[in-house]
Order: C-alpha cells, then structure tokens, then sequence
C-alpha cells in the first residue's frame, strides 16, 4: 500500500454541508470529507493537465472524482489546529424559480421571496488529505497538481500547497492516535470509553462494468450515487487500539479503508 499526502490551504473560509440536514440551517463537517476530497483533487489533476473543469450541471449532473483505485480518505486540521466554526445568518430565496431573486431591477409589485438562513463556516489554516493505492505511479499522476486551486466544497476556495509521495505504508494492529475519521462501529467496538463527534457521511458507489476514468481526462465517472455510513472523530490526543495503515508516525484506520472500497464493482 503507498501514501500521497496534499497540504491544503484555504483561501477563504469553508462551508461542507452536513447532510442529511436542514434546508434552513446549513451546518458544516470540521474537516473535508472523503467524498469531497476525492472530487477536488480530481479537478485539481484536470486543471494541471489543461483539462477545462466542468461546469455546474442541474439534473443529470455528472460526477468528476478519483478513480476507485485512489481512495481519498479525506482531509483534515494538522495536529493541534482543529480550527473554529463560525456560525451566521444569510437571506436566501424561498422559491429556487424564483428569479427576480438574481435581478438588478424590479418593478411593479413584483418581490423576491427571501427567508433567512443559519449558515456554518469552517475557518482553518491548512489542512492534510490523504489518499491511499496499491499502486505508487497512480498516486504519482496526482504530483502535478501542487499550486493549483479551485472550489472546494458548498463554500470556499483552496489550492494545493504541497504534494508529498507516494510513500511506502503498511498494515498494523496498534494502539495509535487515527488521523482520520474512523468507522463508528469500528471506533465503539475497540475503545467503547473514547469520546468523538458522530456524523453521517458517504462513500460512491460505482456503476457496474464501467472502468473510470484516469485523474487527468475530461470524461465523466461512473459514479451511480453514494452510500451512507457513520463516522466518528475521535476527540484530540486520543490513542485507539485499531488496525491502522500506518507511515511513520501517521495512521488512518484499515476499516476506513475498507468502508470506502466496498461499493466498487
């Protein structure tokens, strides 16, 4: 198994909604989900390989991600810089046909129907994602994206600092601090005492006999939908009896692994 690690640095701050949740109180994970990690870095290879990145699409909308064969693990605070959460009110529009909303101009009678919302922020310096293959030149097809940037998330912006792999890593059962989200049931089962944050995040699942494409091509995944499952993060400075993938002093859970590849076909 290798490693390609990407330091990510904000340029703004970020929102990643928390789903399923409220249309009126938009509220954000503390960290970049796998899923999300997985399609910005995938933009980031288009961008670097002068691939135009897709635009926004209603309806069938296409999916742009890492293929199966890279799993992003997500991205997260360096160790001891778990950022801050800012939390605000926005006015939005009511009705999504509604386009006086967009207009410069209105007259008449004619009024935009507002509603206010609750919205989160996640305000960090820098965060790490991880992406992990048993192959080393695939995850050395991502080293050119480092000094590129673009949307990330529902809100914000972020280019890639720094690329650093893909290094060598291997399984092993220790107790360790996870630097990375871990599979609740997994979590619950090794260290039943351990505090943690619980949330619902998700995993693709891919559409039977299509191959996807690489990191550098313009051609859609073949991405059916996603599949939920339950994370926990563990609270700071904790050490969890797991079995982990492990470099050095860095170690992402197996079952997280795992979880993320079992929807592959």
């Amino acid at each position: 198994m290798y490693l390609l690690t990407v330091d990510i640095r904000p340029t703004a701050a970020l929102t990643f909604r928390i789903l399923p949740g409220s249309i009126l109180d938009i509220t954000t994970y503390p960290f970049v989900p796998p899923t999300t990690l997985s399609g910005f870095l995938r933009r980031l290879a288009m961008l670097a390989a002068g691939v135009d990145i897709p635009e926004t699409s209603v309806g069938d909308a296409p999916y742009y991600v890492l293929p199966p064969s890279l799993v992003a693990l997500g991205a997260y605070p360096l160790p001891g810089q778990r950022g801050s959460i800012h939390r605000t009110r926005r006015k939005g529009m009511k009705d999504f046909t509604d386009t006086s909303f967009t207009r410069l101009w209105i007259t008449g009678k004619e009024q935009p129907t507002f509603q206010l919302h609750t919205w989160e922020y996640f305000v960090i310096d820098r965060l790490r994602g991880y992406v992990l293959s048993e192959n080393s030149s695939l995850l050395e097809s991502l080293s050119p994206i480092k000094g590129y940037g673009c949307k990330l998330g529902k809100e914000g912006f972020a280019y890639a600092e720094a690329v650093e792999g893909p290094t060598e890593a291997e399984r092993k059962d220790q107790t360790a601090f996870p630097a990375s989200i871990v599979p609740a049931s997994s979590l619950i089962d090794a260290a039943p005492d351990c505090p943690f944050d619980l949330y619902t995040l998700h995993s693709f699942v891919w559409q039977e006999g299509k191959e996807a494409p690489p990191p550098n091509s313009d051609q859609r995944s073949p991405v059916q939908g996603y599949q939920p499952f339950p994370a926990a993060l563990c609270a700071e400075n904790r050490r969890v009896p797991l079995s982990y993938i492990s470099a050095g002093d860095l170690h992402l859970p197996y079952d997280l692994l795992t979880v993320l590849q079992g929807n592959q076909t």
